[in-house]
């Protein structure tokens, strides 16, 4: 009973905040914004840019929990069920057609701050003496969290339309192709990589999650790494990861390996791109993941909050077998903890320690954790993964190594990884050693195919088989739904193979 208290609870919450705005779940609210009392001076662009980033942001948009959950929950990182952690059979099991989420907190937050991008795009100009460098670094923002937004919506959903103008006041909007899409979002980078700064403020007071030339160039290796239709991939993906490791910006490895997400270390010189997250009440940005983690309610320091929201989300035991013995990043899961009497508990499955619980945390929905989104490591491995594809084994094997020292482990002998299909496979299990639970999981997994399976297209879908029964995997999976509401009010949208209408 209390346990149905506490959903009941939350999905009020949810309704509340999201049933304030019908405009809200529209597609597209363009046209919302009065025009007439705006565009004053630059502060009036800072608020727009804020609306940009509150998808990522904000309590429940899609770039908060539900990143991760269809990311790292629709994968073998989590075990968890429908009793025990909301909508997480959804994806961590396969068995719907008709995820209920999309309709609130993934489609319309997208279009909603793809509407703020475009809105700087276009009313900028308006704004009096802004001087050339404000005029780049906002121009560089939209156009940043643009292609943000469209890379995250053709990553979940396939082709999606592509509005680029606040004019557009089409209800019936074409469905562009997935690569169309995709050249949307590296021309956008491509651009705001020339005009941002090499290195991005951080923590300013009401402008949070400002990106930087090394976001931009980051997201758009991440792009081209994913981009399996073009014949430049693996050599675009190098030349761009070059870009940001030979440029002095101070970028680099972290050590140790907890440092990266340590509450007292924040923007620290790992990350290229994070959601500054704060509790401060000026600010909106929070960090909600640790409320529905799963923690022991006797834990002397717990590892996530005592909210009790139905979180059960823990981590699968054959993914922390998957480590070596000395690997420094084992310690972000616990397999045993300290209780308030003093003695040691053993577990069967492990908790997920990576995000330390912010004291505010506690006993509250959301903590001031920031969320990495690019991380340098994240640019050496694709750097490996490019070279390695490029013929260049050793250079590869160097960067991997870069990654395995930093966690405590010695190089790779390169007489058992002479191949590119042996180091794929190991670059692949660095990679989800490496990022387990930052959003990246199913990504990887699409992209890669292990030398040791023969069976399947690649390790989704071999997954999804393991879950849905079929032979194969189906192949539907690879993208997802698109949800009812955004069907009807844009008839221009037709449903991905497979789901129902």
């Amino acid at each position: 009973m209390k346990k149905l208290k506490l959903i009941a609870t939350l999905l009020f919450l949810i309704v509340s905040a999201y049933s304030c705005n019908d405009d809200y779940l529209d597609e597209v609210n363009y046209g919302s914004v009065n025009d007439g009392v705006l565009w004053k001076d630059k502060s009036d662009i800072q608020q727009a840019i804020n609306g940009a980033v509150s998808n990522y942001d904000s309590t429940w948009g899609s770039g908060t929990i539900f990143f991760l959950l269809m990311e790292d929950g629709a994968t073998d990182y989590w075990l968890g069920g429908a009793n025990s952690a909301w909508q997480f059979s959804n994806f961590s099991e396969w068995r719907t057609n008709f995820p209920t989420i999309f309709n609130w907190a993934v489609w319309p937050p997208i279009w909603n701050s793809i509407y703020y991008s475009n809105l700087v795009l276009e009313r900028m100009d308006r704004v009096p003496n802004l001087t050339e460098e404000e005029k780049k670094r906002f121009e560089g923002q939209a156009r940043f969290f643009r292609a943000l937004n469209y890379y995250f919506a053709q990553n979940k959903f396939g082709g999606v339309p592509i509005i680029t103008s606040v004019e557009d006041k089409r209800t019936a909007i074409p469905q562009s192709t997935r690569e169309e899409v995709r050249q949307l979002i590296e021309n956008d980078l491509i651009i705001a990589a020339n005009l941002l700064p090499g290195k991005a403020d951080t923590k300013s007071e009401g402008l949070l999650s400002r990106p930087s030339k090394q976001a931009a160039l980051g997201l758009l290796a991440r792009l081209y790494i994913n981009w399996e239709s073009r014949e430049d991939r693996w050599q675009k993906t190098s030349e761009t990861c070059n870009r940001i490791i030979n440029e002095p910006s101070g970028a680099g490895l972290e050590t140790p390996y907890s440092n990266i997400f340590a509450l007292d270390k924040e923007n620290n010189k790992e990350i290229i791109f994070a959601i500054e997250h704060s509790t401060i009440s000026n600010q909106n940005g929070v960090f909600l993941l640790n409320t529905f983690f799963a923690s022991e309610w006797n834990m002397k320091t717990p590892n996530a909050s005592r909210i009790g929201w139905g979180g059960d989300w823990r981590v699968n035991k054959a993914f922390y077998d998957k480590f070596e013995t000395n690997d420094l990043r084992k310690n972000q899961l616990l397999m045993s903890y300290t209780d308030v009497d003093g003695n040691t508990a053993t577990l069967t499955t492990p908790l997920l320690a990576k995000y330390p619980l912010d004291p505010p945390n506690l006993f509250n929905a959301t903590g001031g954790n920031d969320q990495p989104l690019i991380r340098f490591a994240d640019i050496i491995l694709m750097k490996a993964e490019a070279e390695n594809n490029l013929g260049n084994i050793n250079a590869a094997i160097g960067f991997v190594n870069q990654i395995r020292n930093r966690a405590g482990l010695g190089d790779l002998d390169p007489a058992l990884f002479n191949t590119l299909g042996l180091l794929n496979d190991e670059i692949y299990f660095e990679r989800r050693r490496e990022f387990f639970c930052e959003g990246l999981g199913r990504t990887d997994m699409i992209r890669f195919k292990l030398t040791s399976n023969n069976t399947h297209d690649n390790e989704f879908l071999k997954w999804v088989a393991s879950k849905d029964g079929t032979d194969g995997g189906n192949v539907k999976y690879l993208v997802y739904s698109f949800d009812g509401q955004a069907l009807r009010k844009n008839t221009g949208l037709k449903q991905n193979p497979g789901y129902l209408n």
